[in-house]
């Protein structure tokens, strides 16, 4: 089974809210075999907290690092 990993970035809304103007958010997106099988999205400061779990957890963050830096 294959696990990857797909995110960008973008707002939550209603058909009425700015795509260009922030707050935006990380949306991210885990795949099995080309399936989604779970989904999460993060503003900047949760986005922090989530890479320093996996950190303490020793999983990988280098994309959350990556969608963390286009956050700021």
């Amino acid at each position: 089974m294959t696990t990857e990993i797909q995110w960008f970035i973008g707002k939550e809304g209603t058909i009425r809210t700015r795509l260009d103007v922030p707050p935006f958010r990380a949306f991210f997106f885990w795949l099995e075999d080309g399936k989604v099988v779970e989904s999460a999205d993060f503003d900047r400061q949760e986005l922090e907290v989530e890479i320093e779990r996996r950190s303490v957890a020793g999983q990988e963050t280098v994309e959350f690092q990556q969608a963390l830096r286009k956050l700021t």
